[in-house]
């Protein structure tokens, strides 16, 4: 998927230099709303909407909230189980140019909180003595993952049309890094856990450990009012 990513990145870029022109395409007071269609590809993933406001010629403040329901991936081995939610809240800089002559560039700091739960299995001893148990069996279990991430990210408004149109496009990435926590709901007491523990996580989803938090894509972005 990276690889894909990259070139739809790299095309768009390509196209904005040759089709960005004119002033910004939104003014102060603008109120816009944006969809997110590729977040039906993220790990946890989902359908997420947000409504942006302008509130001086430089300055944008956007908030973003994600129904999650897909394990695209199928790293769970339940992924019809997922559920969970996700808010994003950003505060834009609007910048005129950026590099290649490219203009309608932003900067933004983007604090991001998800929260999503799913089924899974794992095989317990009952009634363990010194590592002999008693006997075996297998719990379906509820784990929940919370996710705290803070990141700095920049791109640029692609119009659709030329003569400013309701519609345009977003394209942004960005750097920074997120925090995990995991709880588990379901396992009787008194057992021991056999297998199944950490075996489906991500390497990079550890719990306490600061991970990279890689926010990045293209967003449908469209205003309210059409001056």
């Amino acid at each position: 998927m990276k690889p894909k990513f990259v070139a739809l990145m790299l095309g768009w870029l390509i196209v904005g230099i040759f089709h960005s022109n004119g002033q910004g395409l939104f003014q102060k007071g603008d109120w816009t709303i944006r969809f997110h269609p590729l977040g039906l590809l993220d790990v946890d993933a989902g359908i997420n909407a947000g409504v942006g406001y302008r509130f001086s010629p430089r300055w944008t403040v956007i908030g973003e909230a994600g129904y999650l329901f897909l394990d695209p991936y199928q790293r769970l081995g339940y992924g019809e189980n997922l559920r969970g939610w996700k808010w994003r809240q950003e505060i834009r800089y609007h910048t005129n140019h950026f590099l290649f002559g490219i203009r309608r560039t932003f900067h933004a700091l983007d604090l991001m909180y998800k929260q999503v739960q799913y089924r899974k299995e794992t095989t317990v001893g009952v009634n363990c003595i010194q590592g002999n148990c008693a006997y075996y069996r297998l719990v379906n279990y509820k784990e929940i993952k919370k996710e705290w991430a803070m990141a700095l990210k920049g791109g640029f408004e692609l119009p659709l049309s030329r003569n400013g149109g309701p519609v345009s496009l977003e394209l942004y990435a960005g750097l920074g890094v997120k925090f995990l926590q995991f709880k588990e709901k379901g396992i009787p007491e008194n057992t021991t856990r056999v297998s199944g523990t950490d075996d489906e996580r991500l390497p990079w989803e550890s719990e306490g450990i600061p991970s990279p938090y890689l926010p990045g894509g293209i967003k449908i972005v469209y205003k309210l009012s059409v001056r």
